[in-house]
C-alpha cells in the first residue's frame, strides 16, 4: 500500500502555553504547510528541532530551540534521531513518499 506523509518543519513564533503540536506553532509559514499537508497527505507530522518527530496531537510545552546555526555532527544526530522515530510510528517505509516542508537547516 502506497502512503503520503507530511513532515512540516516547526517554527520559533508560538503560543505561550501548552497546546497541541498542530496548534503550538503559530506562523503564516506553519499555518500554510499544514493546510497543504492536511489536504494532499495521509498523515503528518512535525519535525521539532528539540523533540524530533511530533505527532500533531501531542501536547508540547512552548520552546526555543532551533537548528539553525548547528554543527552538522548536531545535524546528523537529529536526523537520525528523527528516522528512527518515523520508523517506529510508521513501520517499514516500503511504498511510503515523503513530503518535507521545512527550511534547509
Amino acid at each position: 500500500m502506497t502512503s503520503r506523509i507530511g513532515l512540516v518543519g516547526c517554527v520559533s513564533e508560538k503560543h505561550d502555553r501548552p497546546a497541541p503540536a498542530r496548534d503550538l506553532y503559530r506562523s503564516a509559514l506553519f499555518l500554510g504547510r499544514r493546510r497543504y499537508v492536511e489536504e494532499s497527505c495521509d498523515d503528518w507530522f512535525i519535525l521539532s528541532a528539540k523533540h524530533g518527530l511530533v505527532r500533531q496531537d501531542e501536547v508540547l510545552e512552548p520552546y526555543d530551540e532551533a537548528l539553525t546555526g548547528a554543527g552538522r555532527a548536531i545535524k546528523r544526530a537529529w536526523a537520525r534521531r528523527v528516522i528512527e522515530q518515523l520508523a517506529e510510528a510508521l513501520g517499514p517505509f516500503d511504498g511510503t513518499t515523503f513530503e518535507v516542508h521545512a527550511g534547509a537547516d
